[in-house]
């Protein structure tokens, strides 16, 4: 549904959709598209940045034939949980999209890491030791597996010692809950410390991790009677939960898929759990799939949230969209609009330009230049 090139129009018709779901017009014979463009939101955050400067634009890479989105709805999503925006990836901003311009290529109840999976970003984990296209049971030649056993050799002598034996390495030194080694050996440094099976099994990232180095080395890699069945900040605010699986959910599958995001937001309220919806880049993105430039208020501190505002409020002007604000107290708001017209939020933009333009030159040493990421 093309809404109005108009601001305050466009808040509050994206508003009421926002508010909106009703799952009896999901009929098997309909396109998914079609339903999001009247039910919730679909939005995509700007994790990619162009320019010679971090944080510049909404940009998609010349090669990107696919995007991956989430979708957030008043009574199904609950709560700023539901936007998948790491707080390492700069200042919150964000486009909404336009479901029913685009095609949905798969489906994930939580985050999924699509940008490191195969097919697109509907396949298995590429580097997962079991299924991945780049993992352990797919390399085709000894010695790539000879690397990957060497990895792990080299982690258990660095904790553990050159003459330690296996059995006796503690797996809560080998893999530190908050510092976990994703499949390829390749240390993440902010890592979500929950991760579900394909049985929607809730276990830590680092018994993932160390399953999978397990059976690459084809043994226990750790004393697992010491491993903790679940981290104890479990449910900490900040952590989110990862999806493992090897497969997604196609779009005739969408009921299930919101039945299980609303089941794991249920059983872990202080848990981030957002969806992924993965959508090809259709020839015309920016004019016929995005609906309007937003940044988000109240997350991440007042410098952060004045260089999302000066970021969305240049991007709405380059991509000729309305340019809005998503105020994080107004997501499970019954009688507050989501979105507001941010061009007409009065006295503002003089000293965001000032608190955006001293830390985006350094004086904040919060958002220091970062061109080597």
């Amino acid at each position: 549904m093309k809404i109005s090139s108009n601001c305050t129009l466009a808040a509050a018709t994206l508003s009421a959709i926002y508010r909106t779901y009703n799952e009896t017009n999901l009929q098997p014979n309909h396109r998914l598209e079609d339903f999001l463009s009247h039910n919730g939101i679909l939005l995509t955050m700007c994790m990619r940045f162009g320019g010679l400067l971090p944080w510049l634009e909404c940009s998609l890479g010349k090669k990107d034939t696919k995007i991956s989105a989430s979708w957030i709805q008043q009574n199904k999503t609950r709560g700023f949980r539901v936007i998948g925006m790491p707080v390492d990836h700069g200042p919150s901003v964000g486009l909404v999209l336009q479901p029913d311009a685009m095609n949905i290529r798969c489906l994930f109840p939580a985050d999924a890491g699509t940008d490191k999976r195969d097919n697109e970003g509907c396949g298995p984990l590429s580097k997962d030791a079991y299924y991945g296209s780049k993992g352990y049971d797919h390399a085709k030649h000894w010695w790539t597996k000879k690397i990957w056993r060497e990895e792990v050799i080299q982690i258990k002598n660095a904790i553990c010692g050159n003459t330690s034996n296996w059995e006796t390495c503690d797996c809560d030194n080998l893999v530190p809950k908050n510092n976990a080694t994703l499949g390829s050996g390749i240390v993440i440094g902010q890592v979500p410390t929950t991760a579900m099976d394909d049985s929607w099994n809730y276990r830590s990232l680092s018994q993932y991790t160390i399953d999978q180095w397990s059976h690459i080395m084809g043994f226990p890699v750790c004393n697992v009677s010491n491993v903790s069945p679940s981290p104890p900040d479990f449910d900490q605010t900040g952590n989110w939960l990862l999806d493992s699986s090897n497969h997604s959910w196609s779009p005739k599958q969408w009921p299930q898929v919101i039945q299980r995001m609303e089941d794991a937001l249920d059983e872990h309220p202080d848990m981030a759990v957002w969806n992924e919806v993965v959508l090809d880049i259709p020839p015309r993105f920016y004019e016929d799939a995005v609906q309007a430039v937003f940044y988000i208020k109240g997350e991440g501190g007042i410098v952060k949230e004045k260089i999302a505002r000066e970021i969305a409020k240049r991007e709405a002007k380059r991509l000729n969209k309305p340019f809005l604000s998503v105020d994080v107290n107004s997501l499970n708001n019954q009688e507050t609009d989501l979105f507001k017209c941010a061009a007409s939020e009065a006295g503002m933009d003089q000293e965001h330009k000032i608190v955006a333009a001293n830390s985006l030159l350094g004086t904040n040493e919060t958002f220091q230049l970062r061109r080597n990421k």
